[in-house]
């Protein structure tokens, strides 16, 4: 379990003074964590750090991820030897869609800094793997590193002793011997994580990074859809692609029913159902949209975000307990539709 480094003054005066002997110190990466799966020398996998593969619907829902897909097609296609000699393997990284992702600015061009490779469970050295690897010059890579420290601790211990109840950051920051190291732009990084001995603290606290979503809105317009589903045939525009699903779907929403009674526009604010977003903003990958009259739609604002709630929850089950507007029954009535969508479409 990390924890926040205060929790250090906890302990005892030689346990302070052996961590900061023994301890290695990384910087904390505030970017996209992903990971490439490796199936085959012609198909790879990329997933997000919850594990998920991104999907079409990733693709449209945030065009962030586009350039992570045009770029490990390439790779693929111009490093075919090296893909063949690592089918198994899974390359996870930190990928950085621009210079300040969320909340830390990085250094120019970076694009990913590599962490580790994955073969049948077993860890490999990232740096020997990616050696081979060839990459186009128009961005750089780098390595996750564990930071020099420097020689004598010392002062550091006794400022720490001395300072046993004032934030400990800046103290412990001394402890890196060249800061310029860092890929954070003026070495203002995210945080500092320090380990030892199964013992990890970072700086930082990430649950205020947190953004919850408006849910009373988001869940009107749901219970709308709900509506519109029981009054429309909407099985009839079921197709077995689930992204042009959506695209039929939302098209006869919106102009056979909202356009008509305009109940979303008269009572929900289209800020509300927009997407919680942390750092920098995407917009959506229209390219991947594989219908006309959906991209026409979406230049309207407000139908835009409601094609982004319906693309993003058509696939996932409600709970009651979780909902602050539906209710049970609400619950029940989109989970079907959204039961009746899944097992007629076979792919994204």
């Amino acid at each position: 379990m990390i924890k926040n480094l205060n929790e250090i003054k906890k302990h005892t005066d030689k346990y302070i003074s052996d961590f900061i002997k023994n301890c290695i110190i990384e910087e904390k990466i505030d970017t996209h964590y992903i990971s490439i799966e490796i199936i085959s020398k012609n198909e790879i996998k990329i997933r997000k750090a919850n594990g998920n593969e991104i999907d079409r619907v990733d693709m449209i829902l945030n065009s962030m991820w586009n350039p992570l897909s045009v770029d490990w097609n390439y790779l693929k296609l111009s490093n075919r030897m090296w893909f063949e000699n690592h089918v198994g393997f899974t390359i996870t990284m930190f990928y950085f869609p621009c210079t300040k992702p969320i909340l830390t600015e990085y250094k120019p061009n970076l694009r990913y800094v590599f962490d580790r490779a994955i073969f049948n469970n077993t860890l490999y050295d990232i740096k020997d793997v990616m050696s081979d690897m060839i990459f186009p010059n128009s961005y750089e890579i780098g390595y996750k590193k564990t930071l020099n420290k420097i020689d004598d601790v010392t002062p550091v211990i006794s400022a720490v002793m001395a300072e046993k109840d004032e934030d400990l950051a800046s103290i412990f920051m001394q402890l890196i011997k060249d800061p310029e190291e860092m890929y954070a732009l003026n070495m203002k990084p995210e945080g500092i994580i320090y380990k030892w001995n199964k013992k990890i603290y970072q700086t930082g606290n990430p649950k205020e990074r947190r953004i919850e979503a408006e849910k009373t809105s988001y869940e009107f317009l749901l219970c709308d859809f709900i509506q519109y589903c029981k009054n429309r045939a909407y099985s009839e525009k079921i197709t077995p692609s689930y992204s042009k699903t959506i695209c039929n779907l939302f098209n006869d929403y919106i102009i056979n029913w909202e356009s008509k009674n305009n109940t979303i526009q008269k009572n929900i604010n289209v800020e509300s159902i927009e997407s919680p977003n942390l750092g920098a903003q995407f917009d959506m990958g229209y390219e991947y949209i594989p219908d006309p009259v959906t991209k026409n739609l979406c230049n309207n604002l407000l139908y835009k975000n409601i094609f982004k709630v319906l693309l993003a929850n058509l696939r996932k089950g409600k709970d009651s307990r979780h909902c602050i507007y539906m209710n049970k029954k609400q619950v029940d009535e989109w989970n079907n539709i959204m039961k009746n969508i899944k097992i007629h479409t076979i792919y994204i």
